[in-house]
């Protein structure tokens, strides 16, 4: 599945505060060991009629994630060119169809993130290399992968997921900016093998590779 989606950017940073369109985080504490953060995310919605799988289910609505992000620094280079980072978001997820807002569940996903800002080396490009094992409780994989009985077809039987381990993601992270220009591939690999919810009749794939490509054109 392809999606291209053109929406208004904007960047934010002080010393607290970050924010962009697809999070915003606060810090709470800091020092040169670890921070403590309040971080927020947002997801797309899915529309079934788009998803053999889901088909006649409902649709999935747009999501929200609220919640503390712990990051412990690892190391850093004396240049300042590479970081280790060990970052642990816990986040109450939240759906809405912007008429009304439902409790999801919990979810987390603890990660290892290394760092390389750029040089000349790096050709320009900064890069995040991260390695995560992600987790959720009951409700979140509910939402995803359970069947209820009156959508259950020959093809897509009963089923009601539970919480624990929801798999592995590797991810890549490049950006370069040239000029008002910024341009920010991404590289996601997720495996699902022993997953807690892998018999539910909507997964059908245990990995997949999913790549985005942004461009930025920052207007002052």
């Amino acid at each position: 599945m392809n999606k291209v989606i053109p929406f208004p950017y904007f960047s934010y940073k002080s010393k607290n505060v970050e924010a962009e369109p697809s999070y915003v985080r606060g810090t709470i504490f800091e020092n040169n060991y670890f921070s403590f953060k309040i971080s927020v995310m947002a997801g797309l919605s899915v529309d079934s009629t788009k998803n053999a799988a889901r088909e006649d289910m409902p649709d999935l609505d747009y999501l929200f994630e609220v919640g503390p992000m712990l990051i412990l620094k690892l190391w850093k280079s004396d240049n300042n060119l590479h970081e280790v980072t060990f970052e642990s978001p816990f986040r109450r997820v939240f759906s809405t169809n912007f008429t009304r807002v439902d409790q999801v569940g919990w979810w987390s996903v603890p990660y290892l993130n290394y760092r390389i800002n750029p040089n000349k080396y790096t050709l320009g490009f900064a890069a995040d290399l991260s390695a995560a094992v992600m987790f959720a409780d009951n409700g979140y994989h509910d939402y995803f992968y359970s069947v209820d009985k009156k959508y259950e077809t020959s093809e897509r039987v009963e089923y009601d997921a539970a919480g624990g381990y929801s798999g592995v993601q590797l991810c890549m992270v490049l950006e370069k900016r040239i000029g008002n220009f910024i341009f920010i591939p991404v590289v996601r690999y997720d495996y699902l093998n022993r997953a807690v919810f892998e018999d539910s009749p909507l997964v059908k794939t245990k990995s997949y590779f999913a790549f985005l490509l942004a461009g930025i054109y920052l207007v002052k």
